[in-house]
C-alpha cells in the first residue's frame, strides 16, 4: 500500500479526479450530536481553489444546522472503481447570481423552479482535512493480485491512499 500525502494543486487535482467518477456525497452535519444529521448532495464543482460547490435550499434542515455549526463531513463512495473519499471542511451559504448562473443546470428543476427560485442558494465548502483510498488497477488485476497474496502468503501493493492539504 502506497501512502501519499499530496499538497495544494496535486491535492485538488486528486479529488477533481476521484469526483469525476462520482459527485454524490454523504454531507454530516451536526457533528457535536450524535447520531450526526446526514442527507445526500450532489457536488457541483470543485473550483480551482479547491472548493466544492452544492446547490441547497434556503430552509432545509441541514442549512439550519450549518448556519449554528458550520462544521461538516462528506463522504464519497465510488464501489465500482474502489474509489473512496473523507472531506472534513466548514460551509458558506451564498446566493451568489454569478456563481448560480455558472453551475445550474435543467436537472436541478425537479428541486427548485429556476435560477430565481427564492429558495435557492448555494453551499460553498472549504476543505480543510481529506483523506482518500483508490485502487490502483481494475478488479480483474486486484482480485488477481489478492487470489496471488493469499496463495503466496506475499503482500501486494493494490491500492493508494493518503492525505489531501487543498
Amino acid at each position: 500500500m502506497k501512502e501519499q500525502k499530496l499538497i495544494g494543486k496535486e491535492a485538488i487535482k486528486k479529488i477533481e479526479t476521484l469526483l469525476s467518477n462520482n459527485q454524490l456525497a454523504m454531507m454530516a452535519t451536526k457533528l457535536s450530536t450524535m447520531p450526526f444529521s446526514v442527507c445526500p448532495m450532489t457536488t457541483q464543482e470543485i473550483d480551482k481553489n479547491g472548493k466544492l460547490w452544492f446547490f441547497t435550499a434556503k430552509d432545509s434542515e441541514h442549512n439550519r444546522e450549518i448556519k449554528q455549526d458550520n462544521r461538516l463531513h462528506l463522504t464519497y463512495a465510488n464501489q465500482s472503481d474502489q474509489e473512496y473519499l473523507s472531506i472534513y471542511g466548514t460551509a458558506e451559504i451564498t446566493e451568489n447570481k454569478q456563481k448560480i448562473d455558472e453551475l445550474w443546470s435543467s436537472i436541478l428543476k425537479v428541486w427548485f423552479s429556476g435560477k430565481d427560485d427564492p429558495n435557492l442558494a448555494l453551499l460553498c465548502v472549504t476543505i480543510h482535512d481529506a483523506y482518500y483510498w483508490d485502487q490502483k488497477y481494475n478488479k480483474a488485476v486486484t482480485l488477481f493480485k489478492m487470489a496471488k497474496s493469499a496463495i503466496t502468503g506475499e503482500r501486494d501493493d493494490t491500492n493508494d491512499q493518503g492525505e489531501l492539504s487543498v
